[in-house]
């Protein structure tokens, strides 16, 4: 029965996010293949988790400690996803072919301090977070790799374009700031 409540648990914040992320970041106003294909893989994913086809794959974990670690995660990851959304205020856009106006400038303030890329780090924490609750590991690994498909895709076309907006400030910010997880010193 445990198990059951945490499935749902899983959905119910997966869809707590997807609903806020869209509302905060503007994806609800237009559909995009991108958006159609992300949506029916999470789709599938839950299927098959809620089926039992997967329970094979299931890893024994306590289920306090699992639902603290990965509940710390999750809301760890949410949080500074909407951080870092919220440094970039209106600088923030889906689309790289975005025009840049004179009140665009660079963010380098909040998490973008330590990281290039800290919605992306937040993704991956959170990420992780849902692979602890689950405690399922072709879960995790599904999900792991499509994060990992589109981060190797949109990464370097974000570096680019970025590059390409701000020149030489990038350029010397991309040096010196790692671009997902912070640098330990």
């Amino acid at each position: 029965m445990i198990e059951f409540l945490i499935k749902i648990l899983v959905v119910i914040l997966l869809a707590l996010f997807f609903v806020f992320r869209n509302k905060f970041t503007g994806y609800y106003k237009k559909s995009s293949f991108r958006f159609l294909i992300k949506y029916f893989i999470i789709t599938i994913v839950l299927l098959f988790y809620f089926s039992g086809i997967m329970d094979f794959a299931s890893i024994s974990f306590n289920i306090y400690l699992r639902l603290l670690l990965g509940l710390l995660l999750i809301f760890g990851g949410y949080s500074l996803f909407f951080v870092a959304h919220k440094h970039l205020g209106q600088n923030w856009s889906t689309l790289l072919d975005k025009k840049i106006s004179k009140k665009d400038r660079l963010i380098k303030t909040g998490p973008y301090k330590y990281v290039r890329h800290p919605s992306y780090s937040a993704s991956i924490l959170a990420l992780i977070g849902f692979g602890i609750l689950t405690a399922n590991w072709i879960i995790f690994s599904i999900c792991f790799l499509v994060l990992l498909i589109f981060y190797i895709y949109k990464v370097p076309r974000e570096e680019k374009f970025l590059t390409e907006k701000f020149g030489k400030e990038y350029i010397d910010y991309r040096k010196k700031t790692p671009g997902f997880f912070p640098r330990l010193k």
